[in-house]
């Protein structure tokens, strides 16, 4: 504890909003978003009046074959109370390994006494890119990525190639809440839209600089992007 301490002592004293330690605990997390997939019971959830709330169940994952709907309040992870309990600790509970079971209490609206239910995790690999025509605009697509994993570059080509039979002539890209993620998939996403010339240049301490260069094609339609700079706290289980 001491030796971690002192070590996130020192990336601190570094000032560098862009440097911050790691436990392991927290890397692995991170990892786990990074490879788009984790040991859990699929529910995207937020914090609404204080309450851990859900957002949205995931198709085809635990928590949606147990009937869990989006705007139920989960009062309890393990016979644990979430009232004021922030996200980490409940990524903490929810999260674990494949096949172990997790108590959950839910509170649901309309519904007097609340409900028990216990659910194996399995491993959840949540798609990060959806898209789909827009139906007041017939030639017009919509595309939103939620955050940069492995596998959002290879999403996304598959998506815009759906789209595009669906006869797309324009894009609309939302990433407003997108929790961010790994480079490489981000380079990956901006290279179907950019022609020739860098996407990004990084400027190592150590070692030779490098550059990503866009490779042709381009997505040849027009489209636009909606970006939001603050964001929600929204986490997957």
């Amino acid at each position: 504890m001491l030796v971690e301490g002192a070590v996130k002592g020192l990336v601190e004293a570094l000032d560098d909003p862009y440097s911050s330690y790691l436990d392991s605990k927290t890397y692995s997390q991170l990892q786990d978003q990074i490879r788009g997939s984790f040991g859990g019971v699929g529910i995207l959830v937020g914090i609404k009046d204080e309450n851990l709330t859900v957002i949205k169940p995931f198709p085809n994952t635990p928590a949606a074959e147990a009937g869990i709907m989006a705007g139920d309040v989960i009062a309890a992870i393990n016979n644990q109370t979430t009232r004021d309990m922030d996200t980490e600790t409940a990524v903490g509970l929810m999260r674990g390994p494949i096949g172990s079971p997790v108590d959950l209490t839910i509170v649901r609206e309309g519904v007097l006494e609340p409900l028990e239910t216990t659910l194996e995790r399995r491993e959840i690999s949540v798609p990060t890119v959806e898209g789909h025509m827009i139906p007041e605009e017939n030639d017009i697509g919509y595309v939103v990525i939620s955050q940069f994993t492995e596998n959002t570059g290879d999403e996304l080509v598959k998506v815009l190639e759906e789209l595009r039979q669906e006869g797309m002539k324009g894009l609309v890209l939302d990433v407003r809440d997108n929790l961010g993620g790994e480079l490489g998939s981000a380079i990956k996403v901006s290279d179907q839209f950019l022609g020739e010339g860098p996407i990004v240049h990084i400027d190592y301490r150590i070692g030779r600089d490098h550059t990503f260069n866009a490779d042709p094609p381009k997505l040849d339609m027009p489209w636009c992007c909606w970006l939001m700079a603050a964001v929600p706290v929204l986490r997957r289980f």
